[in-house]
């Protein structure tokens, strides 16, 4: 597969990754209403809807890094190596946040059945030390990278401005999403999705493949 085939796929990755978070979101807040009145993680984990929807959240996570790949080829010569720099953290920080969903997606449920005191609020496992700096880790380096990433492109201005705009707002509103309340992380994950597919869009479309010419006499 040739670089310019590489940059539009990732491109067309990122967009159907921005969909899934986007729709992902909607369906937690519909199907998964944490703000209702007394509802603990518990129950929110054993509810019949937790794995089909987090499966969405899911696949969005493990696109997102394809993603990123096209983001930062499609700008390297004008981001140079700060636009290195955080598209590393950024990609680290995505496959660290994709180990998370996965975790939540699939081993929660399973503790929730069968040792439910470790999902309370200052149960074991929530309250545990190591725990909680490995969430800390992964949201440094995610919003960290996506800060990064955003200002060198806004700078660079090869993609939309706006668009990185909304990816920089998004990302730390997102990743910062357990020390906001509920309405912020919406906010944030709304300008991430539209950012996602905002970008995902102008790098599918302003990569040109160029045909092959034949060489005389072949």
């Amino acid at each position: 597969m040739s670089q310019v085939k590489l940059i539009r796929w990732s491109g067309l990755l990122l967009i159907v990754s921005g969909v899934l978070f986007l729709v992902w979101w909607i369906l937690l807040g519909v199907l998964l209403p944490s703000t209702e009145k007394g509802m603990q993680l518990v129950n929110l984990v054993l509810d019949k809807d937790w794995l089909g929807v987090n499966v969405i959240g899911l696949i969005g996570s493990l696109l997102l890094p394809l993603g990123l790949i096209g983001l930062y080829a499609k700008q390297y010569e004008k981001i140079g190596i700060p636009g290195f720099i955080g598209f590393i953290l950024t990609f680290i920080g995505s496959i660290l946040y994709t180990c998370v969903q996965f975790g939540e997606t699939f081993t929660w449920p399973l503790i929730a059945a069968h040792a439910p005191v470790l999902l309370g609020v200052k149960g074991p496992m929530l309250a545990n030390s190591a725990f909680f700096l490995a969430y800390i880790v992964m949201g440094i380096l995610f919003v960290i990278g996506f800060i990064l990433i955003s200002i060198v492109s806004i700078i660079a201005a090869v993609l939309p401005r706006i668009a990185s705009i909304f990816l920089l707002i998004g990302a730390i509103l997102f990743g910062a999403g357990m020390f906001l309340p509920l309405v912020l992380r919406t906010i944030g994950m709304t300008l991430f999705a539209i950012a996602l597919c905002w970008l995902g869009i102008a790098i599918y479309k302003g990569v040109k493949i160029k045909k092959s010419v034949p060489m005389p006499g072949i």
